[in-house]
Formats: structure tokens, sequence, C-alpha cells
């Protein structure tokens, strides 16, 4: 009997033992799932055949986040990122790949996300050249106001908005970003079709000085994330080759549809008025 009583009390410990080692190995009491998804919407400029851009990587070595805590209290959190390069074309019009997601402790708020680049970014020509890019050694981007609750997924987005311009007279290529990181649940989406889709067409969107860039897939397609909302101005700028005119018009987002639809945006010839006809020629004088 005292031995049946000792196994059920050994048995008893071990069971409460485990209870409270899963309890305090379990993440989930005190911290929230963080991803980090990056996306795109890239401006490229280059006139020369042999430069025109089949790949752009980025290369990223380092991935930190500034949160406040309870009480104020602040501190940088370096995520758990190996560090990787990025080709952003693959990256455009809603796509997006997730490089980060790890516990991190909930009932804070990401202010500002730092991040370290490396040295091997670069791009990758239609003739298979690769050209190295000088990018800044760090990127800090404020304002985030991205909220850690407990028991929800926190996703952020990093936008890298690259912007790639060829200088004919140097052979050279300057590479500038202006990085936006917003919460994936934030704002409106906004998407359209150009049509004629076989066009290929630059799309620039703008609000209150803000400027987003992209262009059209194959099928005609264009898409922007994590828009604020109110009134938008849409732009549409044709290849000029292709004889069509530039379009502008102006898009209200609407707050009941997380994305805005646009449909079809039908471009319109450029039309060429025949020169007039030479007036009567005056009669010739006699002589």
């Amino acid at each position: 009997m005292l031995l049946k009583t000792f196994r059920y009390t050994f048995i008893l410990l071990i069971f409460t033992i485990s209870i409270v080692s899963c309890t305090k190995n379990d993440p989930s009491a005190s911290s929230t799932p963080l991803r980090i998804q990056l996306t795109d919407a890239p401006t490229l400029s280059g006139d020369e055949p042999e430069h025109q851009i089949r790949e752009l990587y980025i290369d990223i070595r380092s991935i930190e986040v500034f949160v406040v805590g309870p009480n104020a209290r602040e501190e940088w959190i370096v995520l758990d990122f190996p560090g990787d390069e990025y080709n952003v074309l693959t990256l455009t019009n809603g796509r997006m790949r997730q490089i980060v997601e790890q516990w991190i402790p909930a009932n804070r708020r990401i202010e500002e996300m730092r991040l370290i680049l490396g040295n091997n970014s670069r791009i990758v020509t239609t003739t298979v050249r690769e050209i190295p890019l000088e990018v800044p050694r760090e990127i800090i981007v404020e304002d985030i106001g991205a909220d850690l609750r407990l028991h929800t997924i926190s996703s952020i987005v990093i936008d890298m908005r690259s912007a790639l311009f060829y200088d004919k007279k140097s052979d050279t290529f300057e590479f500038k970003t202006n990085i936006r990181v917003f919460p994936e649940i934030f704002g409106w989406s906004l998407r359209g079709t150009v049509s004629p889709t076989d066009v290929f067409a630059g799309i620039m969107i703008e609000q209150d000085g803000m400027k987003l860039f992209s262009s059209t897939e194959r099928n005609g397609t264009f898409m922007f994330l994590g828009l604020p909302g109110d009134e938008w101005t849409v732009h549409i700028f044709p290849d000029s080759l292709r004889g069509f005119r530039d379009t502008t018009f102006v898009h209200k987002i609407d707050s009941a549809q997380r994305v805005n639809d646009l449909r079809t945006i039908t471009l319109h010839r450029i039309v060429v008025e025949a020169p007039d006809p030479d007036p009567d020629p005056e009669p010739e004088e006699e002589i």
C-alpha cells in the first residue's frame, strides 16, 4: 500500500513539473508572433538596350526594431534574421515574401526599424552583366506605429520603393530608396488593369506629397498596398512608342472596401491631325 501511494505521488509530481515547465517555455504566455514581409514598387530608368534590367538584388544583413513597452521602457531588438539577398523585381504589385518570423514580447509598440545593408547589392542586365550598386549602410524608418498585441499575429511590411537611374554619360547606375514600413493590416489597397493589356505602362499615384510608383504586369494589372484613405491622383504613362496618351484621374478611397478595384482603364490613342491643306495659290501675275 505504501509503495502504491508513493508511485501515485511520484507520477503526480512529474505531471506537475511538466505543466510548470511547459508554461515557462511557452512563448504565447507573454509574447506574440512577429512576421516581416518584403515587397517593392521599383522605379527603373535605363535607355540603352544592354542596360535593360532583369534582376535587382538588395543585400539585407540585419533587421532591428525599436519597441516601446510598459512604463515607457524602450529598447532595440535585433531580429533573428540570418541575412540574405533578395531580387525585389519579383516582389511587385502586391507580391510579398516573408523574411522573418519569431516570437517577440507582447503589449509593446514598434516605433522604428533599422536595416543594415551589405556590400552585394547589384543589378543583372538582360545581357547577364552584373553591376554592383552602392547602397546606404544603414536605413532607419520612423513612425511605424505597429502594436504588438498578445495572442495576435503582427505582420509588418517593408516596401523598398527602389529607384534606379541610368546615367548615359558616365555609364553608371544611381540607386536610391525611400523605404516605407507599415502594418500589413494598415490602410487600403488599390488595383486596376490597363487596356490594351500589351501596352507597358508606368503608374504613379500621389497624395499630399507622397508619390508611389509601379508598372503594369504582362496582363496589364497593377496594385498598391498600405494606402491611407481619402483621394489619390492616379497617373498612367504608357510606352510613348505605342501611340497612346497619358491618363490622369482622381480616385477617392472607398473605406468600406479593403481593396479598391479600379477595374479596366482604357487608354486612348494619340490622334495626329492632318495638316491643313495649302490655301489656293495666288494667281500668277500676267506679264
